[in-house]
């Protein structure tokens, strides 16, 4: 007798999706090299692993715990990957590649939540397998997890379980433990990284207009049972994003009073320019449309590795279907009245970020758009799951598998962008600050020079080498000539590492500060031969480098 082929089941669609994803983070896994903004602020973990640790921490003021433990490093976002990375950088050190499973990791937390969410929403599992292997190979989102975008992209995780909840909350007798649940996991979002409040209409939206759930229904009460919904959520969201009135705290208590943390703000605020948008509501939205094309031709990821700006194959059919498309087809839908609540919250948030980010006009970047890549492809799917769905019926979509061509596009393209990005950076190793010139330099700086004293005055280099190191070895970020001078005279080795057009001006201005012999110099290099770092060694014992020199002055 023959026998039929098993069903494809949830647990065989999270392997065939977890190994596509883990193909995209292994594959060049050292490459490019490890960025500042790429790293921050899970270099920290060395301030905990590392008690005796030799690293500048950048945090807010009162914000490192007993010197090793951090809240806030900035008034914008927590130490949320810092924390959760902790226990596999605690096991495995901390290197580059631990560096890019670790966010590999948070990469398959995000797309475990969008097929649980498909799944939930009543897609079959062919459909919710097609989707989760498009996005596991989509360039943006995996050379998301090697950029600064990893930390805006990581919470969509929670956002979307924060959606689960809901729905869970409409199959049990206790919905207030939920809404608690659905609640926390917005606020831990938003704890990840502000923008997360760019949604919040669209969460509050999805809290008051999910199915009715009969067993509040029943209840009497001077509101109505949807009304009754917002303040266990609201509770469950405070507590969730409780970090960052604790940060906040500790920076009054280390400035002194509250009037020392109004002023901090508001003169972080003044320096950064958050809200000082010079274009006028048109620009903001154009502003605002080419980020998102950034994110979907993934030309921001690409001009930060390698300088210059370049799209995946089919640049213009991906960003219509993962933008325009869920519109027009929940618009279809909704005239259908085949449109469910998935869908709708879908395109909510979508709407309700972009909107919302018009606010901050140019002050953002396309590392802040990049969670509507992951909105898209669910918008993209849960539509066309409505359009072809029978009329009425919203709990299941019976004619799901219609998902998979587009999704198989997508696939396709996304492959050939990966594809090219790869030759690029096998070519390359990235370029400038994305170079892989800065794990050599870490390399060679703990097998040769684990003693050197290092100064790192220019921006970029003292996050990444100080994870790269495990914070083992001593240095600083501004320059001192005299520290350095004194630290030469105790027969200790001083380096500085320089960057930029101006580095030989600049060591020969620092030589005759620090009134030294010459240096010895190495330069590293990009793989195309362009200098990418040059560190000025200055040696303790040379003939001539003590006497007078070390002499009071």
């Amino acid at each position: 007798m023959r026998s039929t082929p098993a069903p494809l089941t949830p647990w065989l669609t999270g392997a065939v999706v977890s190994l596509v994803l883990l193909a995209g983070v292994v594959l060049d896994i050292d490459l490019p090299g490890v960025y500042m903004d790429a790293v921050n602020p899970d270099y920290l973990v060395v301030s905990i692993l590392n008690p005796g640790h030799r690293i500048e921490a950048w945090v807010l003021p009162g914000n490192m715990l007993a010197g090793r433990f951090p809240v806030l490093t900035s008034l914008y976002h927590g130490t949320q990957q810092l924390w959760l990375g902790l226990p596999f950088f605690a096991l495995l050190g901390t290197t580059v590649a631990t560096l890019r499973l670790v966010h590999g990791l948070f990469a398959c937390a995000v797309l475990i939540c969008a097929t649980m969410l498909l799944r939930r929403a009543g897609l079959k599992e062919i459909a919710v397998a097609a989707v989760g292997i498009a996005v596991a190979a989509d360039p943006s989102f995996v050379f998301a997890f090697r950029t600064p975008s990893y930390i805006t992209l990581a919470p969509v995780a929670w956002l979307l379980l924060s959606f689960l909840a809901l729905a869970r909350a409409g199959g049990t007798a206790s919905p207030r433990r939920w809404l608690l649940a659905s609640g926390a996991a917005y606020g831990l979002a938003v704890f990840g990284y502000f923008i997360y409040l760019f949604y919040l209409p669209a969460v509050l939206f999805a809290v008051l207009a999910w199915p009715a759930w009969p067993a509040w229904s029943a209840q009497p009460g001077a509101l109505p049972a949807r009304w009754r919904r917002l303040l266990p959520w609201a509770v469950g969201a405070a507590a969730g994003a409780i970090a960052y009135p604790i940060g906040y705290a500790l920076i009054a208590w280390s400035l002194g009073s509250l009037g020392g943390l109004v002023d901090y703000v508001r003169d972080t605020q003044q320096a950064l320019g958050v809200m000082r948008s010079p274009l006028g509501f048109a620009g903001r939205v154009a502003n605002g449309w080419h980020m998102v094309t950034s994110v979907t031709h993934n030309w921001w990821h690409h001009s930060m590795m390698f300088g210059v700006q370049a799209s995946v194959p089919g640049a213009q059919a991906k960003t219509l279907l993962l933008t325009a498309a869920p519109i027009a087809l929940w618009l279809a839908a909704e005239a259908r009245r085949t449109a469910g609540i998935y869908l709708r919250v879908t395109v909510a948030c979508g709407v309700s970020f972009f909107l919302l980010s018009l606010v901050f006009g140019n002050r953002l970047g396309g590392h802040h758009y990049v969670s509507l890549l992951v909105l898209g492809y669910l918008g993209l799917a849960l539509g066309i799951a409505a359009l072809v769905g029978r009329r009425g019926d919203t709990a299941r979509f019976p004619r799901s598998a219609w998902v998979v061509p587009p999704m198989v596009l997508l696939l396709a393209l996304g492959l050939m962008g990966q594809a090219d990005v790869r030759a690029r950076l096998r070519e390359t190793g990235g370029v400038g600050l994305m170079s892989d010139a800065i794990n050599r330099f870490a390399a060679d700086a703990r097998s040769g020079h684990a003693q050197d004293f290092h100064y790192f005055p220019d921006w970029g280099l003292a996050l990444p080498f100080a994870f790269l190191t495990r914070g083992d070895i001593d240095h600083a970020q501004a320059a001192d000539a005299k520290e350095a001078r004194a630290l030469l005279c105790q027969g200790r080795d001083v380096r500085l590492a320089l960057i930029g057009p101006e580095r030989g001006r600049r060591l020969a201005e620092w030589t005759r500060a620090l009134d030294w012999p010459d240096p010895v110099v190495d330069a590293y290099r990009q793989r195309d031969g362009v200098v990418v770092i040059e560190v000025a060694t200055y040696r303790a014992g040379l003939p001539g480098s003590s006497g007078e020199r070390c002499r009071p002055r």
